[in-house]
């Protein structure tokens, strides 16, 4: 998005601008320096076919496909964040919202176990 956003001001985005740019941006949000290192990011786009090749009139500008191009090619997610949580919640097993039981049904179990001698 950052290098659509760029393109559309006409603006040269070299990888050490996108870089800066990121390292500026997340100093900015957790006041945190970092040094990023964007070739594999670059490569990762290069491959889905979202970053264009590089135009022999313009070396190492960064240049990608239209937004609605971009949708088409991003891989589309199988289920949605909710159901994934669920899955997380029950392997670390944070499951109460499947095995909650009720009080009530706990306190009459109990009495039936003092009842018949089992403490």
């Amino acid at each position: 998005m950052f290098i659509l956003w760029k393109q559309k001001q006409n603006a040269d985005l070299t990888t050490k601008n996108l870089e800066l740019e990121i390292e500026n941006w997340i100093r900015s949000k957790t006041n945190t320096d970092i040094a990023f290192n964007s070739n594999q990011s670059v490569e990762f786009l290069r491959k889905l076919g979202i970053l264009l090749p590089d135009d022999p009139t313009r070396p190492n500008r960064l240049q990608v496909i239209p937004f609605k191009k971009t949708i088409s090619i991003l891989p589309k997610t199988s289920r949605t964040l909710s159901e994934k949580t669920e899955e997380w919640d029950l392997i670390e097993g944070y499951d109460k919202k499947y095995f909650e039981l009720d009080w009530k049904t706990v306190l009459n179990e109990d009495k039936l176990l003092n009842k018949d001698g089992w403490h």
